[in-house]
């Protein structure tokens, strides 16, 4: 009987993941997946000045295996706060190459110190506090951005580590 269940349940995995797949390779889903050094995270977009500006402002909380991946228009030295921000984040400066040109740790909430990097950017990706020691990220690294494979993988993941709690 557990066997049909197990049997069952990888059946149901395997066919959702198809059709993330599917929804993912044709840009229907408003997530995207985010991949350094085989960590990998959904991350919300924020692409707009509207967006760029709230940020994760005002958020309680954030899973551990998510983020907000900021798109600028530019490559420049984009500076950021943490003003009205209840999180402690960590955050990676990535060039228009996808390479992680710099990071800053734990940044304190609410604090209105200015975050400087020291070299310009096309993408920001916040994490949370813990994350780039926790895996050693680095400058240099390159970044994988929603690639198709990399949403299916994460919710295999996700239905893998939701599949051992109850059994």
């Amino acid at each position: 009987m557990a066997f049909r269940r197990f049997f069952l349940a990888g059946g149901l995995f395997c066919l959702a993941g198809l059709l993330l797949l599917i929804i993912s390779f044709f840009g229907l889903s408003n997530s995207k997946y985010i991949s350094l050094d085989g960590v990998i995270y959904r991350v919300s977009l924020a692409d707009t000045p509207q967006t760029r500006e709230l940020g994760l402002m005002f958020q309680s909380s954030m899973p551990r295996s998510q983020g907000m991946f900021f798109v600028f228009d530019r490559e420049d030295f984009h500076v950021f706060w943490m003003k009205n921000t209840y999180i402690p984040l960590d955050m990676l400066w990535i060039d228009s190459h996808f390479k992680v040109v710099d990071f800053y740790r734990n940044a304190k909430p609410s604090s209105e110190l200015l975050i400087v990097p020291t070299c310009p950017s096309l993408y920001v990706l916040e994490l949370n506090a813990g994350e780039i020691s926790a895996h050693n990220f680095r400058p240099g690294m390159t970044v994988k951005v929603n690639a198709p494979l990399l949403s299916v993988y994460y919710f295999f993941q996700e239905g893998l580590n939701w599949f051992r709690r109850f059994y």
